[in-house]
């Protein structure tokens, strides 16, 4: 698909929650019951295109509203539907563009399974803005020396207040974290 899908997830919603957190789909829903999906789909929210999937947890709360009947339905209609294989196995029979699976799937497997193959646009965000970040203590260590120069031996005192803003940068760069602590202990054993 050229487009990802809403997503509705029925009967998980640790797994609604991971598939929103991968920033892939334009919204995520999560409906813990029959009811729940009837409701959400008589709000209108859920736009086209759409996926569906049905989880263990799934509440058949409704007459006549089973897994079976909804994702038939569903698939039927056109709509990506994904089903736990704990219905098949409790003999639920589905219509054969229902994607039933048989087992635990990873997260890029159920990606594939929802019809999202791009990579999303979040994982190459964050890591961009912590490379700035580094270059700011590069910048920063003009402005220790003059500190340096002001009194030495409250030095050590003074870099742990320029160590605060650059706090992310503190995690990725760890050489110079090193150099850091080794100029300020013996400032401090000097004192």
């Amino acid at each position: 698909m050229a487009t990802a899908p809403n997503l509705v997830v029925a009967g998980d919603p640790g797994v609604a929650r991971k598939l929103r957190e991968t920033g892939r789909f334009p919204a995520v829903y999560d409906a813990a019951s029959a009811a729940e999906l009837r409701d959400l789909s008589k709000s209108g929210r859920v736009g086209s295109p759409a996926a569906f999937m049905f989880a263990p947890g799934f509440v058949e709360d409704l007459p006549a509203a089973g897994v079976a009947v909804l994702a038939n339905g569903l698939a039927g209609s056109g709509f990506t539907v994904l089903v736990h294989g704990f219905f098949a196995e409790r003999g639920d029979t589905f219509d054969p563009k229902v994607r039933v699976t048989g087992r635990r799937l990873r997260m890029s497997e159920l990606l594939a399974n929802l019809g999202v193959t791009e990579p999303a646009p979040a994982v190459a965000r964050p890591s961009a803005p912590e490379q700035p970040p580094s270059a700011g203590p590069a910048a920063a260590q003009p402005q220790a020396p003059a500190q340096d120069t002001r009194h030495p031996a409250q030095a050590p005192a003074q870099p742990p207040a320029h160590s605060q803003p650059p706090a992310a940068p503190q995690h990725h760069a760890p050489a110079q974290q090193h150099a850091a602590p080794q100029h300020q202990p013996p400032a401090q054993h000097q004192a």
